[in-house]
């Protein structure tokens, strides 16, 4: 955490859409027929010449399917079997087909309590997930298919929510290519589209234009140059995913969209190069719509926004994929095995446990306070509550140069936490001495004390001869010796270093991405294979993706967010942004945590924004007396979190407590 600099980035970034009833007025609607047909692959479109089973194309209701002892029931619509959690059950649908057969497959369901994503297999394998809306019954389509000759398996297997499932739908793609009409056919298909609006077709007032070789754009400059201003019409009332392609003028920038005048968010842009970047999933109203980009952080080249209906199922050039717009795909499952090939039971176990409650419960979190060793962070919580944290931070913040009597008893403390039953997690606030004489953890761009130590690395190599390498192995294996006796005592370890990296306020960030890469590198290599740290879940928490090391190098993302006092969302853009930072997001993306925190967010909303953290961590409370309102202090007091709203966290049903 930086203690006095709260400056972190306000990112949104998304790889999983959710699906819509409404397309867009205008192109979109005018297109779609195209679209539909531009989905059929040429093998579909050879067997429609030498014959497909006709005889699929149908609607397949859930209670007639094999749902094993799932509840079935009545509403005032539509009869439905409840599917329910992850050990409770499936819904199978058996299709025979005489030939094979390419089909659209659409699912009817609502969600029970809030927006729900759950899975669906083909044979046996995945082939995506598809959203059902709160308390409302939508057709969804899923994915275009290709059944086998036989019998086929359709199977909607429980991942995040309960729903009720009135049917599965095949619809027919080759009617489509010859251009007849069904319900079903153009109620799927209008749901599958995108629409680009260029830039240099908005408003954009004095602002320039210009050409990069492959991209024409709008040049977004300061706060008083201009705004680009996109006019969008709808037919009806209509959700849609808003994403933006722009590249940064000389450096990361970010920067604000507002909707018909009130602002939805902000979108950071990357360093000189095209990115097309998820924003918010908008409403837009019947009739005419503005959506603003305006300026906040930077100049920006802009080319266009894009709005995506269904799934961002469907590119601008009219043919489809299982990806959305920057790539990634929508099928997926959150990787629950640690990087290190030799990791402990211990630390496989912890890992494992975490993900089988990701997406359905958050983990409760507390810091613990490091230097100040007579406040007992735990015990507060559970004043407060009545329910003690599953998860307990500590720091190596004394255990090197600085010690100064707190702080030392942190293994012991962590070792007696596990063996009551809790998670432990650690961080290294790691102070080092520079040129300057100062020993700190802060660089020199955020404190008038701190180090001017760098990362002894340029050019792809280590100057293994320099002081500073020598302090960095050092340190390294000090700390390692007090990890191996976690270790000895059967504790995994969330380990956390090299923390909040993006900001610069530390040393170990100071030094560019490059270098603290090779950092993160060198220290997991000399942790597990010279040190053999087999414990250890890999917890990455740089807060950029140009930091992030690699999937090979980490386990979970983390995500160290203060938000405004008594600001109980979810924290959702931070949420989706984190998803992206890992290097295959739609096949195998990384487990995502609120690392650090100050306002807890309502678990509710994290339920129904689908930002089901893995955990959090609410920092600790400096040395403020219990139960007295302070802006140093983040979990006593009501400065940030009132006490109904303690209470009401650590007693939901969607978080797990020691």
């Amino acid at each position: 955490m930086k203690k006095c600099l709260f400056a972190l980035f306000s990112v949104v970034s998304f790889i999983s859409m959710i699906s819509c009833n409404n397309a867009l007025s205008g192109n979109l609607s005018e297109v779609s027929e195209d679209l539909v047909a531009s989905d059929l692959s040429d093998s579909a479109r050879a067997s429609s010449s030498t014959g497909y089973d006709e005889s699929v194309f149908q609607k397949y209701e859930a209670e007639a399917a094999s749902y094993g002892s799932l509840p079935t029931g009545t509403d005032s619509s539509a009869s439905y079997v409840l599917l329910k959690g992850s050990g409770d059950g499936t819904i199978t649908f058996s299709v025979s087909a005489s030939t094979s057969t390419q089909a659209y497959l659409n699912i009817k369901a609502k969600g029970c309590g809030g927006e729900k994503t759950n899975t669906v297999l083909l044979n046996g394998s995945s082939i995506g997930t598809f959203v059902s809306p709160s308390e409302q019954w939508d057709t969804t389509y899923v994915e275009t298919i290709t059944l086998n000759a036989g019998t086929n398996t359709i199977m909607i297997a429980p991942w995040w929510g309960w729903i009720y499932v009135d049917y599965i739908e095949l619809v027919s793609p080759y009617e489509s290519e010859a251009g007849s009409e069904s319900d079903s056919t153009s109620g799927s298909s209008e749901t599958t589209l995108s629409q680009i609006y260029e830039a240099e077709a908005a408003s954009y007032g004095n602002l320039s234009t210009g050409y990069d070789g492959s991209v024409s754009y709008v040049l977004l400059k300061g706060s008083s140059d201009g705004t680009i201003s996109f006019n969008v019409s709808a037919s009806a009332s209509t959700q849609a995913y808003l994403n933006v392609k722009a590249k940064g003028c000389g450096g990361e920038k970010t920067n604000t969209v507002l909707l018909n005048g009130s602002s939805i968010g902000t979108f950071v842009t990357p360093a000189e190069q095209w990115d097309i970047t998820y924003v918010a999933t908008v409403t837009l109203n019947a009739g005419t719509n503005t959506i603003v980009i305006s300026p906040y952080w930077g100049w920006i080249y802009v080319d266009y926004i894009e709005l995506v209906t269904f799934g961002g199922s469907t590119t601008s050039d009219g043919t489809t994929s299982d990806s959305t717009s920057d790539g990634t795909t929508t099928n997926y499952s959150f990787v629950t095995t640690p990087c290190n090939a030799n990791a402990s039971t211990a630390a496989k176990n912890l890992m494992a446990e975490i993900g089988s409650n990701y997406g359905k419960k958050i983990i409760t979190g507390q810091m613990d306070l490091t230097w100040n060793d007579s406040v007992d962070m735990d015990a507060r919580v559970y004043n407060d509550t009545g329910k003690h944290p599953k998860l307990m931070g500590y720091d190596f913040l004394n255990y090197l140069d600085y010690q100064y009597g707190s702080g030392l008893s942190q293994v012991e403390e962590a070792i007696a936490w596990h063996n009551l039953g809790g998670y432990v997690t650690f961080c290294w606030h790691w102070r080092v001495t520079g040129s300057n004489g100062y020993n700190n953890f802060y660089s020199t761009s955020s404190s008038w004390d701190g180090t001017d130590f760098t990362i002894p690395y340029s050019n792809g190599s280590w100057n293994t001869s320099s002081s500073y390498y020598t302090q960095l192995i050092n340190d390294m294996d000090t700390i390692a010796g007090y990890l191996k006796t976690l270790q000895e005592a059967g504790v995994p370890v969330l380990w956390r270093p090299l923390h909040e990296a993006a900001g610069g306020w530390f040393w170990w960030g100071n030094s560019g991405s490059e270098a603290f890469i090779a950092l993160w590198k060198l220290m997991y290599e000399r942790f597990t294979s010279y040190h053999g740290l087999n414990n250890l879940i890999w917890v990455w928490n740089g807060q950029s993706k140009s930091y992030y090391p690699g999937d090979d190098y980490v386990d979970i993302i983390g995500v160290d967010y203060y938000a405004s006092a008594r600001d109980y969302s979810s924290y959702s853009s931070k949420y989706y942004e984190a998803v992206n930072y890992c290097d295959n997001p739609g096949s195998a993306p990384k487990m995502v945590a609120l690392t650090e925190n100050g306002t807890i967010p309502s678990p509710g909303n994290c339920y129904a924004d689908g930002a089901m953290w893995a955990w959090f961590m609410t920092w600790n409370d400096s040395n403020g007396s219990e139960g007295v309102s302070d802006s140093s202090s983040f979990w006593t007091g009501e400065y940030y979190n009132e006490n109904w709203h303690k209470t009401e966290v650590y007693s939901s049903s969607y978080v797990i407590t020691r």
